[in-house]
């Protein structure tokens, strides 16, 4: 796997080539902080698979479902809106390989080219060191081809805690907080199709609720929610087991939602295999990860005022900003 890579006094970025992926290790007067998911998975035939890790693009954001009759009815009637040819789950450029453009003195730049006839051109994604801080910034700039909408995001995701409930989370405040709708894995325990308005209290299909901003959970399981509507762009998580805590801010007027994936031991298959924890923190304009026919249609995020797909013209390049910062360590 190639790995492109920038070493400074107080933070090592490297980027693979195969999707971009990103991974810091900051080094502080305590030690190194890796915040980012990290995993030497067995190796399978899924290359994204075999590469996923840390921080990538991803747009446009999802996948059209396989199969739309096991979803609600609001959901499902969406079915016949767009055509099904589908992008892969986390867009083009997280399934293929990047090209080193350039190192800057505090960072690097990569960049792609998306497949001809589609509204991407080129993606050009530059990480950068901080000089006044523990933090690295990202943008990723998409060169706009022709008019068009699109379901836009990122992926960044966070290692968490083994030991339970011992990486806390900090949200933002939001319209509401919406359940996957249908069961996100065989092993998911949320009540799916939701409206939730406290993290603390996401209700559970055996009775009861569960404080989704202590983790890991006790539950082995595996779930997407959906925070609409953000109003200030930020995500905080302190993992108190390590001694740190990081927070991501992104370009809010753009990304206007943030879906948290929670990997929490509950895909039992390989090379998930019942032991996985983290946590994605993904700032996204999508209607969770299903891609351009229920992003784009008048699906049931958007009838309540959510805005789930960006409006893109010919010509116009969209730069999505984020950081993520060490706070405490």
């Amino acid at each position: 796997m190639e790995i492109y890579k920038y070493e400074g006094k107080k933070a090592d970025i490297a980027i693979s080539a195969y999707g971009a992926m990103t991974t810091v290790r900051f080094h502080t007067p305590n030690g190194d902080v890796a915040p980012l998911f990290e995993r030497e998975w067995e190796k399978t035939e899924d290359e994204f698979m075999n590469h996923l890790r840390g921080d990538f693009f991803s747009t446009p954001f999802g996948s059209n479902p396989d199969d739309f009759s096991i979803f609600p009815e609001g959901w499902r009637k969406l079915e016949q809106s767009f055509e099904k040819k589908s992008d892969p789950a986390h867009g083009y450029g997280a399934h293929n390989y990047w090209k080193l453009k350039k190192y800057l003195k505090n960072g690097l730049v990569l960049e792609i080219e998306y497949p001809e006839g589609g509204i991407i051109g080129t993606v050009t994604r530059q990480v950068t060191v901080r000089e006044d801080g523990y933090a690295i910034d990202f943008r990723d700039d998409i060169e706009i081809r022709k008019d068009g909408s699109l379901p836009l995001g990122l992926h960044p995701i966070f290692r968490l805690s083994e030991q339970a409930g011992m990486t806390e989370l900090k949200f933002p405040v939001c319209k509401g907080v919406r359940t996957y709708p249908i069961d996100t894995d065989e092993t998911s325990v949320f009540i799916p199709d939701q409206w939730v308005f406290d993290l603390r209290k996401i209700p559970l299909r055996n009775g009861g609720t569960v404080d989704a901003t202590k983790l890991p959970l006790t539950q082995h399981t595996e779930e997407l929610l959906l925070l609409c509507s953000v109003e200030k762009s930020e995500v905080a998580l302190w993992n108190r087991e390590e001694g740190y805590r990081v927070k991501l801010v992104w370009d809010g007027e753009i990304l206007r939602n943030c879906l948290f994936w929670m990997s929490n031991r509950g895909r039992k298959f390989q090379p998930w295999n019942g032991t996985n924890l983290c946590l994605g923190v993904e700032p996204v304009t999508a209607a969770f990860d299903l891609g351009k026919i229920i992003s784009l249609g008048e699906n049931p995020l958007k009838k309540e005022g959510i805005c789930t797909s960006a409006d893109v013209k010919c010509g116009e390049n969209i730069s999505l900003s984020h950081s993520i910062e060490l706070l405490e360590y």
